[in-house]
């Protein structure tokens, strides 16, 4: 286990490093960055517990600190950051860590003592402070489940979002950060139902490994550029619910004309080949409002933006296998050439819509 966490230490230390040297950084970067730094020194002093380090060097007994505290508002600030049309400000980051901080001011008592007593109190022989700490665990639940609820609204918001405005939801990093609430709604988990150090912090180290392969895997979140183009395209154009299109300035007319050019466009042109076309480049083809466009897909295709464009690219795709193409290229082959950009999705995807594999469907093509 002492290995397990050191590894854990060591990569999360590793990605920080890598989020404050990237080329291109913007704040969500920069709040990742930060998170990972608490995240090696809360890692961190566990395992200097574990080792017995820390009995050894007194000063390391002050690691001692509610690091739980800060991990729910880094990933709701996170989130938010890269989901949001402006910089987070100032107030936003008080507001989350004045839980956080407060408790660290709190502790400045404890901090104080002197350091046999605070090895007593951490090997639980002295009971002092036990209605403190069971006080702060109470908060330390209620604070996970909230981070938890919160983090998970916004997250469906902007899930929403990119799947109404882009067709290619893998550049959005969008699942980069359900593995990111994911992952740290399972750490809660262990954290207010099993209480048991060894699987918590197990559970943290393996979390950062993942993170790291996952993260290392899509180029915008680590290393190379960001992506915030493609969100800020999102928020330029949020999705519109149904219940305010009585309000647009859309009239059926004009709706019918829309539909009418985009039809026509992905028959003669076929933009849905550009692996990564957005709402708005659709719109600049067809010279009308993002909005609108998205307005005419929802209520006249009755699908959103990611499901209208890769519905088009399914049915290139059937066509190129009733050309007879399945015979001499291979099925991934004609995925990429009919504007998809990623295995997955693309087996994903064509299951949904056409309710076959793929490889069912030329099977199927072949007997006919």
């Amino acid at each position: 286990m002492e290995i397990f966490v050191f590894l854990g230490v060591f990569f999360a230390g590793l990605l920080a490093i890598l989020l404050f040297t990237k080329k291109g950084r913007v704040q969500a970067d920069y709040v990742l960055a930060v998170w990972l730094v608490v995240v090696t020194i809360h890692l961190f002093a566990y395992f200097s517990y574990v080792s017995g380090i820390i009995f050894k060097h007194d000063w390391l007994i002050n690691l001692a600190l509610p690091y739980p505290f800060f991990h729910g508002p880094f990933l709701y600030l996170y989130v938010r950051s890269l989901s949001s049309e402006e910089p987070l400000e100032l107030k936003h980051f008080l507001t989350h860590f004045l839980l956080p901080f407060g408790l660290i001011m709190s502790e400045i008592p404890i901090l104080t003592l002197p350091p046999e007593l605070k090895k007593a109190l951490m090997l639980g022989n002295d009971k002092t402070f036990d209605i403190y700490f069971t006080f702060q665990s109470i908060l330390l639940n209620i604070s996970g489940i909230f981070y938890v609820i919160v983090t998970y609204l916004l997250l469906r918001k902007h899930k929403k979002n990119v799947l109404q405005k882009f067709s290619a939801k893998e550049k959005i990093t969008l699942d980069w950060l359900q593995f990111l609430y994911y992952s740290m709604t399972g750490l809660w988990v262990l954290i207010i139902f099993i209480q048991r150090d060894e699987l918590i912090f197990g559970g943290a180290s393996l979390f950062v490994l993942f993170m790291g392969y996952f993260g290392l895997r899509q180029p915008s979140i680590f290393r190379g550029h960001n992506d915030t183009n493609l969100v800020e395209e999102v928020i330029e154009t949020l999705t519109v619910p149904d219940s305010k299109y009585s309000k647009s300035g859309l009239s059926p007319e004009m709706s019918l004309s829309i539909h009418q050019s985009l039809v026509e466009l992905m028959k003669e042109e076929k933009p849905f080949l550009q692996p990564e076309l957005s709402l708005k480049e659709l719109s600049g083809l067809l010279d009308v409002n993002p909005n609108y466009l998205s307005q005419v897909i929802n209520e006249r295709e009755g699908l959103n933006f990611y499901d209208y464009i890769n519905g088009q690219r399914a049915e290139h795709f059937k066509a190129l296998i009733r050309q007879g193409k399945g015979e001499n290229y291979t099925l991934l082959a004609l995925a990429y050439e009919s504007g998809f950009n990623s295995k997955a999705t693309f087996n994903r995807f064509f299951k949904k819509h056409s309710g076959l594999s793929p490889s069912e469907f030329l099977n199927n093509a072949t007997q006919e």
